[in-house]
């Protein structure tokens, strides 16, 4: 059982790929083939690196390889900054210490 964003609790099987994603399922992610809105996008921006990506994916009612491909998108644009290779390097020591 789940809660969405709108309050709803729905009980439906949910399916991942084999990188442990939530594949498209219309109950989580009734925004996917809906274009972008600035107040989306916006959302995406600010959020992206505060949040996981399965926070972002299902505020906005997409999936997480939607979101992962438009904060691609951005970056090239120059829209959204890139990740930095030094906090790309302390995540990867912190998950090295959690194991």
């Amino acid at each position: 059982m789940m809660t969405l964003n709108n309050g709803n609790e729905v009980d439906h099987d949910v399916e991942y790929d084999r990188w442990g994603r939530m594949k498209y399922h219309p109950e989580y992610h009734p925004n996917q083939r809906a274009p972008w809105t600035t107040t989306d996008q916006k959302y995406l921006i600010e959020n992206y690196e505060k949040s996981s990506a399965m926070d972002v994916s299902l505020a906005l009612g997409r999936t997480i390889r939607t979101v992962m491909q438009r904060v691609y998108e951005l970056r090239l644009k120059g829209l959204m900054q890139k990740r930095s290779p030094k906090k790309i390097k302390s995540e990867v020591q912190h998950d090295d210490v959690k194991a």
